[in-house]
């Protein structure tokens, strides 16, 4: 084979998890049985792939099941969902979940590990990634002093996006870009709605004036007053949205936050770039929220309880079965050597 020929790798990788035990979860608050009855889902991102048995009547489950399987593509998150079963009102209710980042998985590897449970709500449940091209250029205007002549506008195009989450087994997404100035002042422009796709693809590209420059209307939208400096540009917000007309509010899938503020950020942002989507900041969450995101900010608060796991992760870098040729073709051949006697 020759030295410069290049050889592709296969990254096979392993997981072992066993769900332990949970402790000190929360009772319910309606009727008189304050226990519950508790199992465990197992997901990669949020794809279900194991669930664990029910146990009954108890606020401290053991559930000691152990689950092995090859890892069946890429994922950022190893998820396990608290549930309570609740037969008196007939549904599944989330009690919390422990998520472990993909990275942060060889170091639990093959220790017990107790993972504080985190809240859940539908701010923090995102996953899937964002291709986002942004480019500056000048705005030239020969009726403006000169200061005016090198200011910059924004031209944003979300190309497209990958492995959106599904709600109620449907996906119509449409991208919500948004300008935030120096003033305070928002300027969004949303994309056309694509339809049954977590993959979308999105033509529209949209542009954003400093204000101070008159090539466009949206200038005297956010034209600073009593002859201040005018309002500039300092942050990029992309957020992807559900459309569900008719039915409920549009339902949030993910954001991405790119800061813009002054000519060195400007200048170092990405031009062309993959982001993953992240939950919902929270103070543009329609409602108060002590969940965290999926996988960060491990800590002690065990308000909602614990979970015991133990994780065992490989990998294992594959080469193709040329690359031992000439291993296995002498090893066919050994078996016609013979082997000299040298001792006396």
């Amino acid at each position: 084979m020759a030295a410069d020929e290049h050889i592709s790798v296969r990254l096979e990788e392993r997981l072992k998890i066993k769900i332990g035990e949970a402790k000190n979860l929360q009772p319910r608050v309606h009727g008189s049985a304050t226990q519950r009855d508790v199992f465990c889902t197992l997901s990669l991102d949020q794809e279900e792939i194991f669930r664990t048995c029910t146990v009954y009547q108890t606020l401290s489950p053991f559930f000691g099941e152990e689950f092995q399987f090859e890892v069946p593509r890429n994922f950022r998150f190893i998820s396990i969902y608290v549930f309570d079963r609740d037969r008196h009102l007939k549904q599944n209710k989330v009690l919390g979940k422990v998520a472990i980042r993909r990275e942060q998985l060889s170091s639990y590897n093959n220790k017990d590990h107790w993972f504080p449970i985190k809240a859940v709500d539908a701010d923090s449940e995102v996953q899937g990634k964002a291709n986002i091209q942004i480019k500056f250029e000048p705005d030239v205007n020969k009726n403006k002093p000169c200061s005016f002549n090198t200011l910059r506008k924004l031209i944003v195009q979300v190309v497209q996006c990958l492995d959106l989450t599904l709600k109620n087994g449907a996906c119509d997404p449409y991208a919500l870009v948004t300008v935030v100035y120096t003033n305070g002042k928002r300027i969004s422009k949303k994309t056309k709605v694509r339809k049954k796709t977590t993959n979308p693809q999105f033509d529209e590209v949209f542009t954003f004036y400093n204000s101070g420059s008159s090539s466009a209307d949206d200038s005297k939208d956010v034209s600073s007053p009593n002859g201040e400096d005018p309002a500039e540009i300092c942050e990029l917000h992309v957020s992807i949205w559900h459309d569900s007309p008719g039915i409920s509010d549009d339902v949030f899938l993910g954001e991405v936050r790119v800061q813009l503020r002054g000519m060195q950020q400007q200048n170092s942002a990405h031009r062309n770039a993959w982001y993953y989507l992240q939950p919902r900041s929270g103070k543009n969450r329609p409602y108060p929220t002590h969940s965290t995101p999926p996988g960060t900010r491990l800590s002690g608060d065990n308000s909602l309880g614990s979970l015991r796991l133990q994780i065992q992760y490989t990998e294992d870098r594959v080469f193709p079965a040329s690359v031992y040729d000439d291993l296995k073709n002498l090893l066919l051949e050994s078996i016609h050597v013979q082997v000299r006697n040298n001792f006396l």
